[in-house]
């Protein structure tokens, strides 16, 4: 593997600084990680990509860059082939699982359940429900006022 392919395989630049190279690791193996449903194949060459370019200073990539840029095209062409037999690989793994088994019914929550839940918690609720409107009222003063305006003018228009 050649700087341009490792740094293809990470989606960066071959001049890419360390934190660059990292970071665009980072997202590949997010993508292609075996316990995210990726490939393993694929997650050893991006981590081989990693460390090639980790071990190489940024001039010695440049360098490299330079000494490889007529083959641009065919590795370019090489690593899309690959990615895209990676994708083959886990559409083919994902199509092979048995779907999840159906949700077990829970039961309906009735109106009487729901009026005991309020009886019993209405201190609870009221108290949270305070808090939550100082809070914005101490964000928002003005916001706050407002939708006091809005409110009252409603309660008062009805009967």
């Amino acid at each position: 593997m050649d700087v341009i392919e490792a740094a293809g395989y990470l989606g960066t630049s071959a001049s890419a600084d360390d934190a660059g190279i990292k970071r665009s690791w980072r997202e590949a193996a997010s993508r292609w990680h075996p316990d995210r449903g990726g490939d393993h194949e694929a997650m050893q060459t991006i981590n081989a990509a990693r460390d090639l370019l980790l071990s190489m200073t940024r001039e010695a990539r440049r360098a490299e860059k330079k000494r490889l840029a007529p083959k641009l095209d065919a590795i370019i062409d090489k690593i899309w082939a690959e990615m895209d037999t990676w994708d083959a690989r886990v559409a083919a793994t994902a199509a092979a699982k048995t779907p999840p088994p159906e949700p077990i019914p829970t039961p309906k929550t009735t109106k009487r359940r729901a009026a005991q839940w309020e009886a019993r918690n209405a201190d609870k609720v009221r108290l949270q429900t305070t808090a939550r409107v100082k809070a914005h009222r101490s964000k928002n003063p003005e916001e706050y006022r407002s939708y006091m305006r809005e409110y009252m003018k409603n309660r008062r228009a009805k009967p």
